[in-house]
């Protein structure tokens, strides 16, 4: 239920009108849940054993809450269908029932069954309950929750949506206060107009329920004007009364009524791209973050067999190099669906890194090895650097992403700042040499298809960038998951209406490219402002003191990597030993997975730090052995004197850097072998 709030620009009396539509097929249930934390088994809950079950209370954000700690909390409600709300006819309706939850674990069962499992970040659902219910028909729902171990558990959200199937020329009430509530946002200039032609409905028709003695005309003209509006030859029998109802042909001579505004709201474009953020550790291991990419990446696949139309995006190659090596036939279909256009890597860097602490050098390498993996697995590099979840970003990033065939730059972790709103949606982001890349903030991730929410970002946009062309970016995320049937079927409902921006799916290549080209109506990107400056990141400032274990770890990695490679090719051109370009690549890339965005900074559980320590073990054992085997090869070779005396011990310095040094060099003599 698309419930209208103060922060959206309209009047009240078009709030209450639209609020009064919804009611007549949707219902609020978070008020009648019944509790207990006592754990059961979904079998012994009835509905005669849960009567004892007290309702549960709603603190004042209208949510069911409970303690932290992995507590478990079971729901329970016995649902039965009415005949009518408010004098509105439900039989044959669909009805679908919708949680939001914020729970460590959620299991759903309908009439016993499991039918939905979700987490912290699987937090939402849409669950069909019947495609046409019956009145008096019952379902019973159960809910097993438990909550985070760090925060309260909540039960966010509950409510029940009557629909109308979708082939229905004139949706269901609340689909079209949901469309005039778009038509309002998008088009304030209409709100009066609007607010004028629900004036003109007659509710009074409400009053009767039956469809066929409310008509004035016999119920044969009834049928016959239902079967017009629905193009079928349904028997009689199988009607949906609502259709037959007067209220609901006022609902649709309103809507032509109102028919001269979509042509405004279709020169508007809602571009959509299916994605599913994952974190590669956070408040899970890092074998967790593989699991979660194979399910995510095969549902994609699976949902594009009868969603043609969806496409989808995802950064990291790290991730797809290990389905690579661990599920080559999930990765070959991958690389298919990116060879015709269906996927995008959308990578620039080999996982989304904390880029404040980590050196030039290294950033060079998350842009050299995810280039390189692009370009050798799906036959051409990266053009976007995605960063959408990373705690900032230091000045000289867009020199560094435009030396590496990046041309823009997406993120939208600023939007999170607590103190000062960031002015720009669109923008060019300059290096202090001049270097300049586009860049854009992306909209919310982790999202539904959610039109209000699609049209109040749509309108934010516009206002700031003057572009009618606006991304939207469905999927559940942060610990994978990505597109949802229920998101697509509503995408396909959603792009039929008259009374919402052009939707359709597309690329980020694709969408960028049409920011560039836009008409001459549209503003030019030459003319963007431009952002001299890093783009600091007014949260998370514990990051930079927490786990200093990890920073020290990341610089002396970095340091030793770098010693090891200096040496190593100097061994090779003077010497012609061979240069250990596996190993040095094997330990890179556990360095830069090791500066993903929730590991170097510090904010992922213990085990994952637990996980990186053998990652940094790994660096230095490989490190030090290049580092120990390139000097071997050059000492080897360098004449040296003979010894003054037998016990005489040549030393060697090695300068790794590119100047000359003068500094106090500290030995001790008894690790040094005799020169004889």
């Amino acid at each position: 239920m698309a419930s209208l709030n103060s922060d959206l620009p309209l009047s009240a009396a078009l709030q209450a009108d639209l609020n009064r539509l919804r009611q007549l097929n949707t219902q609020d249930i978070q008020a009648h849940w019944h509790w207990q934390d006592q754990d059961w088994a979904i079998a012994d809950i009835t509905a005669t054993n849960t009567l004892n079950w007290p309702i549960a209370p709603l603190n004042d954000r209208h949510h069911i809450a409970w303690p932290r700690g992995r507590h478990i909390r079971w729901l329970y409600q016995s649902i039965t269908v009415p005949s009518n709300l408010y004098g509105y006819p439900l039989a044959g309706l669909t009805l679908r029932l919708s949680l939001t939850w914020w729970a460590d674990d959620a299991q759903i069962f309908i009439n016993h069954t499991l039918v939905q499992s979700g987490d912290l970040f699987e937090c939402f659902t849409r669950l069909c309950l019947s495609k046409a219910v019956s009145v008096g028909e019952t379902f019973q729902v159960a809910i097993r929750l438990i909550s985070p171990g760090h925060d309260g558990g909540a039960l966010v959200r509950s409510h029940l949506t009557y629909e109308l199937p979708k082939h229905h020329a004139t949706p269901e009430p609340s689909f079209i206060a949901d469309e005039l509530t778009v038509l309002a946002i998008l088009e304030p200039t209409s709100q009066l107009q609007i607010q004028a032609a629900l004036s003109q409905l007659d509710w009074h028709s409400l009053n009767h329920p039956d469809p066929i003695s409310s008509q004035p005309k016999s119920s044969a003209n009834a049928l016959h004007l239902w079967q017009n509006l629905t193009h079928t030859n349904t028997p009689h029998h199988l009607a949906i009364n609502a259709i037959l109802h007067p209220f609901h042909q006022e609902l649709s001579q309103l809507r032509r009524a109102l028919k001269p505004l979509s042509t405004a709201l279709k020169q508007r474009q809602i571009q959509c791209i299916g994605h599913a953020h994952l974190d590669m550790a956070w408040l899970w291991p890092i074998a967790d973050t593989w699991d979660a990419a194979e399910r995510t990446f095969q549902s994609v696949l699976n949902l594009q067999q009868d969603f043609p139309e969806l496409t989808y995006t995802h950064s990291s190659p790290a991730l797809f190099e290990w389905i690579e090596h661990h599920r080559p036939e999930l990765f070959r279909q991958i690389q298919q669906k990116v060879a015709t256009g269906h996927w995008s890597i959308d990578a620039g860097l080999w996982i989304e890194p904390e880029l404040n602490f980590i050196s030039g050098e290294a950033i060079a390498r998350q842009i050299l090895y995810a280039q390189r993996y692009c370009q050798e697995k799906f036959d051409t590099i990266s053009t976007i650097a995605w960063l959408p979840d990373s705690f900032g970003f230091c000045w000289q990033l867009p020199q560094l992403l435009t030396q590496g065939g990046i041309e823009t730059f997406a993120t939208l972790k600023l939007s999170w700042n607590d103190t000062t709103e960031f002015p720009h949606q669109l923008f060019w982001w300059q290096s202090p040499d001049g270097s300049r890349i586009l860049s854009l903030m992306l909209p919310p991730i982790g999202t539904d298809i959610d039109p209000i929410k699609m049209a109040t970002y749509a309108a934010k946009w516009e206002a700031s960038t003057g572009s009618t062309n606006t991304l939207w970016l469905p999927g559940l995320g942060d610990h994978g998951g990505g597109p949802t049937r229920d998101m697509l079927e509503k995408f396909q409902r959603w792009a039929t209406s008259p009374f919402f921006p052009d939707l359709s799916f597309t690329s980020a290549t694709q969408y960028i490219n049409a920011l560039q080209s836009a008409p001459s109506s549209q503003p030019s990107t030459s003319a963007l402002p431009i952002w001299n400056n890093e783009l600091y990141l007014e949260l998370h400032r514990g990051c930079y003191t927490t786990h200093a274990d990890q920073k020290r770890h990341n610089r002396r990695s970095e340091d030793l990597l770098y010693q090891a490679e200096v040496f190593a090719t100097i061994a090779q051109i003077a010497y012609d030993s061979p240069f250990p370009k596996h190993p040095l690549a094997q330990a890179w890339k556990s360095l830069l997975f090791n500066q993903f965005h929730d590991i170097l900074p510090g904010t992922a559980i213990s085990e994952v730090f637990a996980e990186a320590d053998l990652g940094w073990q790994q660096i230095k054992a490989i490190g030090n052995h290049v580092l120990s085997q390139s000097l071997s090869t050059i000492t080897s070779h360098i004449p040296l004197p003979t010894p003054p005396h037998p016990q005489a011990k040549a030393i060697v310095v090695f300068n790794a850097l590119s100047w000359p040094r003068s500094e106090v060099v500290t030995l001790a003599l008894d690790t040094v072998k005799n020169s004889s």
